[in-house]
């Protein structure tokens, strides 16, 4: 641990994904698109993701190397800027 408290480098990856997709379900903000039930995360796959909330957990683990590889970035400031990519990228708002 460092000096000043808990950081991200800290953390199991696979539980601060887990606890963001739970944010990210709970809160409500990230709207599931009408096709996600249907896709598939690969061209190598045959079937969709098992996982009901996979896209959650996917949009978890998009976040994470930018936390990860950027220490001046706080949480807060990391998830908007998250938010803001998305809208752009996937979403078309401009």
């Amino acid at each position: 641990m460092s000096k000043g408290g808990v950081t991200l480098k800290d953390v199991p990856a696979d539980k601060f994904i887990a606890e963001y997709a739970a944010h990210l379900k709970k809160s409500n903000w990230l709207k599931l698109p009408a096709w996600v039930d249907l896709v598939k995360t690969g061209i190598n796959k045959q079937l969709p993701p098992q996982n009901p909330d996979w896209y959650y957990v996917r949009a978890g683990t998009t976040l994470l190397p930018f936390l990860y590889f950027t220490p001046e970035a706080s949480f807060a400031v990391a998830v908007l800027l998250f938010h803001v990519i998305f809208l752009v990228a996937y979403l078309g708002v401009r």
